[in-house]
């Protein structure tokens, strides 16, 4: 009876842990795992097909998300059916042919990095029922993580062993290349690694002074928008000569607008500088300037803001 109860448990615990099943001959079955540092984990899995399919029934022992798919042929259609067991993806194909059959399924999934003390598993099976050619599979590490240290009765962090390893400069990732793998055959994977200490309290520095950031942009534009439109007028003479300062009080004096001969007259100016000076405000930015025929029209630009 305790053997039996050994076996059961090792069944049940096998069908959780092999969380991929795929009856259809592939020519090639490629799966890149991208772990985050909040610890969900993001899939795009390729699949070239030997033979033209009409359907295919994806079986995933766990819940994904955010579910999307695209072909190299016409028509991909994948939806997400939730089963007791975790997700069967379902896809509807048209327009597949030999040589023409690729599919790409992106995904995400939630809990399945498992904390052990110090360190973070990761770990997936991968259940063969047909014959594959090829496959490779990629397990891409959080931002600033390492291979965990330490490891005992193990001589690397990562199983199989023959995985090999390279970095991006910000990321360590692991692959293994298989060939020829026939129905039975198991693909299991898993890494083990760890973030450096502070990393997170690093993260929370920069996510804080982010959000201290943009909160003080946001109220300085909520103080500019809030801001009397005169008094904004007044801010822009500041830093002005005094000549261009007496022309925007005079725009001011107007509501915001006014004609440009107005100015020529209220300025006591001559045609000639209150051309000038209206030429040095439209190029810096301050006005603007709309032609109304033998004369123009003088906007200060705050006005608008």
């Amino acid at each position: 009876m305790k053997q039996f109860k050994i076996l059961f448990g090792f069944f049940i615990g096998l069908m959780f842990f092999c969380p991929l099943s795929l009856a259809v001959p592939l020519q090639y079955y490629g799966i890149e795992n991208n772990i985050y540092e909040n610890l969900t984990v993001h899939s795009t899995l390729v699949l070239i097909f030997k033979y033209p399919v009409t359907h295919l029934d994806y079986q995933v022992y766990f819940k994904v998300y955010n579910l999307k798919a695209e072909g190299s042929f016409g028509d991909v259609n994948c939806r997400p059916i939730e089963k007791p067991w975790g997700t069967q993806i379902s896809c509807d194909f048209s327009g597949m042919k030999k040589g023409n059959s690729t599919v790409k399924l992106n995904f995400d999934i939630r809990n399945a990095i498992k904390r052990m003390g110090n360190n973070y598993k990761f770990e997936i099976n991968y259940d063969v029922s047909e014959n594959i050619d090829r496959s490779f599979i990629l397990i891409k590490l959080p931002e600033r993580s390492v291979l965990a240290g330490n490891i005992t009765n193990e001589t690397k962090p990562f199983y199989p062993l023959d995985g090999n390893t390279f970095t991006d400069g910000k990321h360590i990732m692991i692959y293994w290349e298989k060939e020829n793998l026939k129905p039975g055959d198991k693909l299991i994977f898993s890494v083990l690694y760890e973030v450096p200490p502070g990393y997170f309290s690093y993260q929370i520095l920069v996510t804080g002074l982010t959000i201290i950031i943009i909160t003080t942009m946001i109220g300085i534009v909520f103080f500019l928008k809030k801001t009397p439109k005169k008094e904004k007028g007044e801010i822009i003479a500041k830093i002005l000569m005094e000549d261009e300062k007496k022309i925007v009080d005079l725009i001011n004096k107007h509501g915001g607008n006014v004609i440009q001969r107005t100015l020529v007259r209220e300025s006591g100016f001559s045609k000639a500088k209150v051309s000038r000076i209206i030429k040095n405000l439209k190029e810096r930015g301050i006005i603007e300037v709309k032609s109304l025929g033998r004369t123009n029209k003088v906007i200060l630009r705050t006005e608008k803001e």
